[in-house]
This record gives structure tokens, sequence and C-alpha cells, in this order.
């Protein structure tokens, strides 16, 4: 088995449901049951309904051909990973990843400087922060930032709190009434990532590998996630 770090560079936003009957809302990363359901469609659609059984077969049988992680978020060339359950404190209750450096220097026994994107949500260190797009900047939170401090200067890691590597959002779209063809305005969840920001998959692959890849190719034209076909 050979361990890949699989890119998804967005072209546009995505819809990840979240449990529920409305879709104003959305995940910001998707899981790894998505991922594979969508693999599944795709590896339909290149190699037959025989070659998705044989491919679930090989599940069902306790011998995957390859394995793989929910989507974890990346800026630029910054990985994160998710946060540790042990450093669930208070002060990091909202911190949900840590960058491959925090998690290094934790692993050795270290304890970063606290640093922080995505409001308090991505953990990383000095850097990392000095190497990331600065990605969507809140600017309602930064003028806060600025109010606040008054005419003290206002860092880079300050700042770095309004950066947002990935925001919500809602589109509007419309159904039609077949019967009276009157129309209704409803809105969609939608989350969308910085320029180069987006998320990354890590598989743990054996012989079906350049199967699986092409299949990665093909989601990148199919898409991912819901309501891809909704104009």
């Amino acid at each position: 088995m050979r361990l890949l770090k699989l890119r998804l560079v967005p072209k546009s936003p995505f819809h990840l449901g979240q449990r529920g009957v409305g879709i104003e809302e959305t995940e910001p990363l998707a899981r790894s049951d998505t991922i594979f359901s969508a693999l599944c469609n795709c590896w339909l659609m290149l190699y037959g309904e025989q070659g998705l059984e044989e491919l679930l077969g090989r599940f069902l049988e306790g011998e995957p051909p390859f394995l793989l992680s929910s989507a974890f978020p990346y800026a630029g060339d910054v990985y994160f990973l998710p946060m540790p359950m042990n450093l669930a404190r208070d002060e990091l209750r909202r911190t949900s990843f840590v960058s491959m450096g925090v998690w290094k220097a934790l692993l050795e026994g270290e304890k970063p400087e606290h640093l922080f994107v995505q409001g308090r949500t991505l953990w990383l260190t000095r850097g990392e922060l000095e190497r990331i797009p600065e990605g969507i900047v809140d600017r309602e939170e930064l003028a806060d930032l600025y109010r606040e401090r008054a005419h003290l200067e206002v860092g880079r890691e300050e700042r770095s709190r309004c950066y947002y590597i990935w925001r919500r959002g809602e589109a509007p779209h419309v159904t039609v009434d077949r019967a009276s063809s009157s129309s209704e305005v409803f809105q969609e969840g939608d989350v969308y990532f910085a320029d180069g920001c987006g998320m990354y998959i890590l598989a743990e692959v054996g012989d079906e590998e350049e199967k699986l890849l092409a299949c990665f190719r093909l989601m990148g034209d199919e898409g991912l996630g819901g309501e891809r076909s909704s104009g």
C-alpha cells in the first residue's frame, strides 16, 4: 500500500449537505463517505457496473484496494490535520485543525505559539503564517480589530484571525410550480475557498492506484457534493 496526498483544487463553490430537510446549510469540508460515493459514481462511469461490483466486493471481503480519509484544508503549501483530541481545552475549543508544523512540534513535546487563521479554527506556526495566502479578508472583523487597537500597530499575526481559507454563503435559486407556473425563490448553502486554498485527501492505495487516480480526475469534471447540476 502506498500513501498519497491528493489535492482538490476548487473551480467553483461546493454544496456539502448537512443532515436535515433543507439545503440552506453546508459542511465546509467533504467527509469520507461523500468522497467514496462520488468515487463509486465515477468508477461506474469509467469501468461499468461489473467493475463497480468487483470493487465493492473487495471491500465486503475485508480486502479494500484503497482507504480514504475525509477532506482536510490546505492553504498554499501548508496542510492541516484534525486537532488532537487531548488538546481540546478551553482556550483551544474552537480550533478544529492544526498545521503540519504544529503537529510535528506537538509530537516532539513542544508548545507552539498560538497563531490562528479562519477565526480560531486553524492553528499554524509563524513560519507557515508567512507562507500562506492571505485568503478572504473579513473586512468587518478587520475594522473592529483596528478600532480596538486604536493607534497601535496591528501585526500580520493579529490580522491573520480575519483571514479565511473558506467562507460559507448562500446562492439564490428559483423553483417553478408545474401546475400554476408560479415561481418561488429559495436559498442554497455553498462553501467557497480562497485562491490557492482548498481540500486535500489522504489515500492509502494498493493495486488500483491508476484506476483511482483516473476516477479523481473524472471527479474534477463531474464535481463533488450536491446540487451540482442546479443553475
